[in-house]
């Protein structure tokens, strides 16, 4: 495993063993929030490490938001995956995985829609930053075999949010370009 994945990784998993200890509604924003930014490696790293973390992050969210806690067996296997990582024995850091992923397909049996969500939006994710890049839509989607419809209609509900996080209030840009212009009303 790359050591770039394996360092961020072995991060994730700590942070996972830190927000599931918190109260329900603290632990799933925290999870939320660590499946958005495991997403966002997954469409980086584009390997089956980061993206079978991802899937196991957002599971988790969705597991603790119907109320669905992790038995202290399952935390055990969370922390023993980490100790594998952090040996370098990526085998049985896998074997672990794939427990934890058993764990959640008994609890929830969405867990292959889980799988497809967070594949589907690494890639949205991706696309939009090789269309950021002056490659067109078309040619973005046909490469990481998405529909151009798809993919159009992420770029452009992620320019929206920006530019709502970027948004300054008319009155303060009529008095910017009074100080710029010096103009006085």
């Amino acid at each position: 495993m790359n050591t770039t994945i394996r360092k961020d990784i072995l991060n994730i998993l700590s942070r996972l063993l830190e927000d599931i200890r918190k109260p329900k509604d603290e632990s799933v924003f925290l999870l939320r929030d660590l499946s958005n930014r495991t997403i966002h490696d997954a469409s980086i790293f584009q390997d089956k490490d980061s993206t079978s973390i991802a899937v196991i992050i957002y599971a988790f969210s969705k597991l603790l938001e119907q109320g669905m806690l992790p038995d202290a067996r399952i935390i055990r296997t969370i922390r023993s995956a980490y100790n594998h990582l952090l040996d370098r024995d990526d085998e049985k850091y896998r074997k672990r995985i794939k427990y934890i992923y058993a764990f959640i397909s008994r609890k929830d049996s969405q867990l292959n829609v889980y799988i497809d969500k967070v594949i589907t939006h690494a890639c949205l994710k991706k696309g939009s930053r090789i269309h950021d890049h002056g490659i067109s839509t078309a040619r973005a989607a046909e490469i990481l075999g998405l529909s151009q419809w798809e993919l159009s209609n992420y770029i452009g509900s992620r320019r929206v949010d920006e530019a709502r996080r970027y948004h300054v209030p008319v009155s303060r840009r009529l008095e910017l370009a009074r100080r710029l212009f010096e103009v006085d009303l």
